[in-house]
């Protein structure tokens, strides 16, 4: 029941927000042009409105953004086995298969709470020393799931393995407006990712949108 309810309360909270921002956004727009940005560029308001909420509702969660997060991948390529670095992708699997992040690890979305976390005490279970950066589309999933991660009888033994948790600021939808490099999941470069659905996408730059044949 909980796992619905939070169903419900994610699709109304970024409704609400995106509603929000993007009246903001058109009213900002109507006197000046804009170009996508680029990589490096801030994040567009109606963006980084949607960042600060998610930041206020989930104040315990650490962040990062899209460009140390690139940063770090320079220095250490992810996979599966990589000693110090993890990237978790907690998407629908129409998301996923889309386009992730570089070698990312899918946890599903749809699984109840309680499998989402055994699913991550899996994947971590012989991981020492490690960084695990969490993405959704913009960051409310993710977050969502780092913050049950802490809350879990698992974390005092992620604590004593030296795992520490991120929500990646933006998801993938702003590491593609960024121009970064998305992949499917043989490992292959891809142009588009998926937009959630047509009004989340909204925060998609639209040339990178997917057409999805039928909504999540």
């Amino acid at each position: 029941m909980s796992d619905l309810y939070f169903g419900y309360f994610d699709v109304l909270f970024l409704a609400v927000m995106i509603t929000l921002v993007l009246v903001v956004t058109k009213f900002i727009m109507a006197s000046s042009s804009s170009e996508p940005p680029h990589t490096g560029q801030k994040a567009p308001i109606s963006m980084k409105l949607v960042m600060a909420g998610i930041r206020k509702k989930y104040p315990s969660v650490k962040h990062v953004s899209t460009t140390d997060l690139h940063s770090k991948m320079d220095k250490i390529q992810p996979t599966e086995n990589s000693p110090n670095l993890m990237l978790l992708d907690v998407r629908y699997v129409d998301e996923f298969e889309v386009s992730c992040l570089s070698n990312a690890v899918w946890i599903d979305e749809k699984l109840p709470t309680k499998e989402k976390l055994c699913e991550v005490e899996e994947k971590l279970l012989e991981k020492q020393n490690t960084d695990v950066y969490v993405y959704c589309s913009v960051g409310y999933r993710s977050s969502d799931l780092i913050s049950q991660i802490t809350k879990s009888p698992s974390y005092e033994k992620f604590s004593k393995q030296n795992i520490n948790f991120y929500n990646i600021t933006g998801g993938i939808f702003q590491w593609a407006n960024e121009k970064r490099q998305v992949f499917n999941k043989d490992g292959n470069k891809a142009d588009l990712v998926h937009p959630y659905n047509a009004f989340f996408g909204k925060l998609l730059n639209k040339s990178y949108r997917f057409k999805p044949k039928k909504p999540l």
